[in-house]
C-alpha cells in the first residue's frame, strides 16, 4: 500500500472519530423512532468535509409530519481548526433530512 494513501486513510479514521452523527426524530414523542442508518465521509479537505449517509430504509425517512434532523457534532475539537489554523473548532450541526426516494421507483 503506498505511504501516500496509507496516510490518507489514517487521516480519514481520525477524521471520523472526531465528530458524531445521528438522526433524531423530528417529533419529541417518536424519538425512540430515528432511521437507522451509516456513515461515512465522502470526501475531506482543508476546507470542507462531506458526509454521506446510508439508511436502512431510506422511503422511510422524513414521512412524518416533522422530518427528522441530521446533527452533525465536533467531539474533538483539537482535530479541527479555523482558517488561521489556531483555535480548535468545536460546533453541533443540526440540519432537516429531505423526504428519501427509492431509486428505479418511478414505474
Amino acid at each position: 500500500m503506498p505511504e501516500e494513501y496509507r496516510k490518507a486513510r489514517v487521516l480519514l479514521g481520525k477524521a471520523k472519530a472526531a465528530i458524531a452523527v445521528f438522526v433524531k426524530s423530528g417529533t419529541p414523542d417518536e424519538a425512540s423512532k430515528s432511521p437507522n442508518f451509516d456513515w461515512d465521509i465522502s470526501e475531506f479537505e482543508k476546507t470542507h468535509l462531506e458526509i454521506q449517509l446510508t439508511f436502512e430504509n431510506a422511503t422511510s425517512v422524513s414521512v412524518g409530519v416533522s422530518p427528522e434532523i441530521l446533527v452533525v457534532q465536533v467531539v474533538d475539537p483539537s482535530f479541527f481548526a479555523d482558517a488561521d489554523g489556531q483555535n480548535p473548532v468545536n460546533f453541533v450541526i443540526a440540519q432537516e433530512i429531505p423526504r428519501q426516494i427509492q431509486l428505479g421507483s418511478a414505474d
